[in-house]
């Protein structure tokens, strides 16, 4: 005869199945294996001069801290950025702001109030604490897709993440739908870094969890937005936040924030089968102050990586190339250099965001000192001319 206990462990088998079983169906409807697009931007022509410039994203009143911006282009061309901000990261008043840069003009428009609190609450259907990491993309149709994080409970280690979607370049948005990604009480999962595409229209999220432990794992989610699968990518306490850099179409490296003892450096893992799969950590030659990076490939195979350059200070955040798929590295510039302060709590610059557009130039948006959001901009021929 079944006791008490027995029911509840039916009952915790069925709850994990009926969880994960449809990650199985959607993969196992896939026909052909998963292929990551590669984007190929054009070419700068042979007397294109070097362009670098350097701005701040127009502050809203309502902001005394912004921070976690990410970037994507619109259909029209146009970047799009967006951030959260308020009076302190987690306070009650923290939202999502949003601005669009015009490359022909090179200026961005003001800074609106984009998805808050109660509207992600009405949305969804549960009480929402806060307000956290956004992380803006396009997907396969050019369609601007929005993950963010939000909490019910308590702090960034309850949280789980939203999807909206826009296809006006962020005008307008789809209601918000809440990802369940884990059987236990859906929490604890959060995004940084960039996705990867696929022909088929899925996209692979890099996420990462921090309850008890921190780690990375890897997403798959469908055209619509539903979990296809869950992968792992790191374990322990100290590896998190991957940032996945496309190498063809069934490879990918991921970099990992490192949480570790000194010498403390990035992490790096790969995969060969387009993200099912990942190879054990190793170290990279580049240091890792416990902060985020973000990184790039480039139509010649090149990879660029904004990273901070230190194993413990976060206010240098410098430019590094690799031409040999990540395991070796030079760095190029500094975008911000170490200054020699004493008390660098507000010196930080720090959550770097890369992309590279269409006409080929390239995009970096990053917290500054915690007041701002700093936007590069600069092109081939400028990374060229670097001694």
């Amino acid at each position: 005869m079944l006791n008490r206990g027995h029911y509840q462990h039916i009952a915790f088998a069925l709850l994990i199945l009926t969880t994960f079983l449809p990650f199985l169906l959607s993969w196992n409807e896939s026909q052909e294996p998963l292929r990551i697009i590669i984007n190929e931007p054009r070419n700068p022509a042979p007397d294109e001069k070097p362009l670098y410039l350097e701005t701040f994203l127009p502050k809203h009143s309502k902001t005394q801290r912004v921070h976690s911006s990410s970037i994507a282009q619109t259909k029209n061309g146009s970047i799009r950025a967006v951030w959260y901000g308020g009076t302190e990261e987690g306070a009650l008043d923290v939202a999502l702001y949003t601005s669009v840069y015009d490359p022909s003009q090179q200026a961005w428009s003001e800074s609106q109030p984009l998805i808050g609190r109660r509207q992600t609450q009405n949305d969804v259907k549960r009480y929402i604490k806060k307000i956290g990491n956004p992380l803006l993309f396009h997907d396969q149709q050019n369609n601007l897709c929005l993950l963010y994080v939000t909490t019910s409970i308590s702090g960034w280690s309850t949280c789980a993440i939203n999807f909206v979607r826009s296809q006006d370049g962020g005008e307008t948005w789809s209601t918000a739908k809440r990802l369940v990604t884990s059987p236990f009480f859906n929490i604890s999962t959060l995004v940084k870094g960039t996705p990867l595409l696929y022909t088929n229209g899925w996209i692979g999220v890099p996420v990462y969890h921090e309850m008890v432990g921190k780690f990375g794992e890897y997403l798959i989610l469908d055209e619509h937005g539903g979990i296809v699968d869950k992968i792992r990518m790191s374990w322990g306490r100290s590896y998190f936040q991957p940032s996945c850099v496309p190498i063809n179409e069934q490879t990918s490296i991921a970099l990992f924030r490192n949480e570790g003892g000194f010498p403390r450096h990035i992490k790096m893992c790969r995969t060969e089968d387009a993200g099912f799969h990942w190879s054990p950590l190793v170290d990279i030659s580049l240091p890792n102050p416990n902060k985020g990076v973000s990184g790039i490939r480039l139509q010649d195979g090149r990879l660029l990586l904004v990273f901070n350059n230190s194993e413990r200070r976060r206010e240098n955040l410098s430019l590094a190339q690799s031409h040999d798929e990540g395991n070796t590295w030079d760095v190029l510039y500094e975008f911000e250099p170490h200054q020699p302060v004493k008390n660098s709590e507000y010196m930080k610059h720090t959550y770097p965001y890369i992309i590279q557009v269409d006409d080929g130039t390239i995009h970096v948006v990053y917290t500054w000192k915690r007041t701002q959001i700093k936007h590069i901009h600069f092109n081939l021929s400028w990374l060229e001319a670097l001694p």
